[in-house]
């Protein structure tokens, strides 16, 4: 290894090292910059399933507040309906 440090022309090891560590500072990897793309269109992608699962929860949370009051409707109907047979029958009786 200090074979190659001397033929690149760096004195010492710590020299090196801080001549690779500007290296990789400088040079990017082939794939970062997809996965930089990768991760920006993720983030996307989960703020719209955000939304859709913000959208889904209130739909059916409104589903069921109109079956509850469509069940509360049906009950109060069938008790008017109760009260005008019964007043049918009592006027037939007469």
């Amino acid at each position: 290894m200090f074979v190659a440090v001397a033929a690149a022309g760096i004195p010492n090891k710590q020299m090196l090292c801080r001549y690779v560590c500007v290296c990789f500072c400088v040079c990017r990897p082939a794939f970062l910059e997809e996965f930089e793309r990768l991760e920006v269109e993720l983030q996307q992608l989960y703020q719209d399933y955000l939304v859709r699962f913000r959208c889904l929860a209130y739909l059916e949370q409104q589903q069921d507040e109109d079956e509850q009051a469509e069940q509360e409707r049906m009950e109060a109907r069938q008790v008017t309906d109760c009260g005008l047979l019964l007043q049918c029958f009592d006027y037939s009786g007469l």
